[in-house]
């Protein structure tokens, strides 16, 4: 199947093509398809001071305009509010939301107190986004988790 849209590059059959080559090029497509609409997770790269959690690593995919975040990660220092945890990539795609975004989470600390945490994903005064974690009245401190799965936030609104 030699040719392929700009755009998506999704594969089609030009005249030339046999047609008896019909079901791999509409396999072809079908894959191509899948993959464009559902798009692989990627693994986060995570500031110092956290790491992934084992068996259940931070990850993160678009899906349209929206990126979805899953995983847990944890703490390897007495993390302070504000820490950073992620550098959010600017692409392309971008994955950086157009204005300050809050998220609801929860975080288990180290001696095992679980709390509903904010996560704010902000500029760091310059070109960059982060999330970070904020903290209320119980920090999490190193062995603390905090939970991304099935966290979302748009790029556009």
């Amino acid at each position: 199947m030699p040719g392929s849209t700009a755009k998506l590059q999704l594969p089609y059959p030009l005249g030339t093509d046999p047609i008896s080559d019909g079901d791999d090029q509409i396999k072809a497509l079908a894959e191509r398809v899948e993959a464009v609409l559902i798009p692989a997770w990627i693994p986060m790269t995570l500031q110092g001071g956290w790491t992934h959690q084992s068996g259940d690593p931070a990850q993160y995919r678009k899906v349209g305009d929206n990126v979805e975040l899953r995983g847990s990660v944890l703490s390897t220092s007495g993390s302070a509010s504000g820490q950073w945890i992620w550098a959010v990539p600017a692409g392309p795609p971008s994955y950086r939301p157009p204005k300050t975004t809050r998220l609801g989470s929860v975080a288990i600390s180290a001696t095992a107190v679980t709390k509903a945490q904010q996560l704010t994903i902000t500029t760091s005064g310059g070109n960059a986004f982060y999330l970070t974690v904020e903290y209320d009245s119980v920090a999490i401190g190193a062995g603390g988790l905090v939970a991304l799965e099935g966290l979302t936030y748009s790029t556009t609104a």
